[in-house]
């Protein structure tokens, strides 16, 4: 059954009337202009393929780098949120020329020893000297603080995948599935793939970890990608002879027994929820990025009594306080802590605190919204978000009486089966 979710949690705030008091907002601190330190001086650069491209950057006044040719600089090339564009990967970037007076490096890309990217798809490709590689000349006594410049772009398709990888178990037919065919689209621009550029040769589908189980206790007989691509798009089918539980080593006994599917395994109640992963394709010479599909298998079977009560931890989220009688007071020198527990299948491991809204208002429908990161913060795990209220509330009026706790499901997930 589908769990209905509230993606909103409200508490009472007792707010008592305080001697007034001005409360001041913080300035976010601006990160520098790329030229306040170094420029790219050279073209924009495209990596289409398996080549070797250059990059040329130039410091302003002032500043010189600390660089010597051969250095490995292959971290240095990250994405436009400064995430490391490359993936298990060095000796891709290397500097290759530094002028007499260290004002000027060149930076040669082997992009044939590139071995995976981090983004699915092509992307806007950056570079970030570390911290340690650009210092102040002369009286210039400033440090360089990391700061990441556009130097190009790489072409590689996005993949998507399609369709779903469904089975059941049952006594008298052991594993079968319903759904058992996925597509992968590849798409670059937007545009299908160009299927002469595609290299199936190396491609491997595995199982890959995930929650509940250990890929050991299973195996895995991928039968590789159909090498046709037909409209930018490969199919891949997977039958109940692919996927078995391994016996781990143990020899069964004389009324055979064993490890097999089972109504309690899985999550506990003979879902099965496993990841598979596919790698080693290349488009052009470069990398295609790894993507994970899900296969879902039931084993049916188990049933159970309960008395007042669920079969899950929570069935709904679930909010308390460390306040005296539950009731946060926040015209105090003393944080407040809201609580909450999320239900079972929930996963709130990835909330940030610009997730959550807090609202404040008063009987006469006055409101004010407190500010993530000033006047509230939050610690987070996959079952319990605790948000520390830390803002301090001196006024005669108006009084706020209630405090909502608004939930963005961005970053937030749940198992919607259960």
């Amino acid at each position: 059954m589908k769990k209905s979710i509230l993606f909103f949690v409200s508490a009472l705030a007792v707010l008592a009337a305080c001697s007034n008091s001005g409360k001041q907002e913080s300035s976010k601190q601006t990160t520098e202009s790329q030229s306040s330190y170094y420029q790219v001086t050279s073209d924009d650069i495209s990596i289409t393929k398996d080549a070797i491209y250059s990059v040329t950057l130039t410091t302003e006044d002032t500043w010189q780098f600390v660089a010597e040719n051969g250095d490995d600089v292959t971290d240095w090339l990250v994405l436009k949120s400064d995430k490391q564009a490359l993936t298990g990967t060095s000796g891709v970037a290397q500097i290759t020329a530094v002028d007499s007076d260290s004002s000027t490096i060149t930076i040669t890309i082997d992009s044939s020893k590139i071995t995976g990217f981090s983004s699915n798809g092509g992307a806007n490709l950056y570079i970030m000297p570390d911290s340690s590689s650009i210092v102040g000349t002369g009286d210039n006594h400033a440090h360089y603080s990391e700061t990441s410049a556009k130097i190009g772009k790489y072409v590689i398709p996005k993949v998507s995948v399609d369709g779903a990888i469904e089975g059941e178990v049952t006594q008298e037919d052991g594993l079968t599935f319903i759904e058992n065919q996925i597509t992968f689209q590849f798409t670059v621009d937007g545009e299908e793939a160009d299927s002469s550029l595609m290299n199936t040769k190396a491609v491997k589908i595995v199982l890959a970890e995930g929650d509940g189980y250990y890929t050991s206790d299973y195996t895995y007989s991928d039968q590789g990608l159909s090498t046709k691509m037909k409209n930018g798009s490969i199919s891949y089918t997977i039958e109940p002879e692919d996927l078995q539980i391994t016996n781990s080593g143990y020899e069964l006994g004389e009324n055979g027994g064993g490890r097999n599917w089972s109504e309690i395994g899985g999550d506990g109640n003979g879902h099965y929820h496993l990841n598979f992963k596919l790698s080693g394709l290349e488009y052009n010479g470069l990398p295609v990025s790894v993507e994970t599909f899900v296969a879902d298998v039931y084993c049916y079977g188990r049933t159970f009594e309960i008395d007042d009560g669920s079969i899950y931890a929570n069935d709904v989220a679930k909010w308390s306080t460390t306040a005296e009688n539950n009731t946060p007071v926040l015209c105090d020198d003393y944080t407040d802590d809201l609580i909450i527990d999320w239900a079972n299948g929930f996963d709130a491991s990835k909330l940030r605190a610009k997730d959550l809204t807090l609202t404040m208002k008063s009987q006469y429908g006055d409101t004010l919204t407190l500010t993530a990161g000033d006047d509230f913060t939050i610690e987070t795990k996959k079952n319990r978000t605790t948000i520390h209220v830390n803002y301090t509330y001196w006024a005669y009026t108006p009084v706020y009486q209630t405090l909502t706790v608004d939930v963005a499901k961005k970053h937030l997930t749940w198992d919607e089966v259960k």
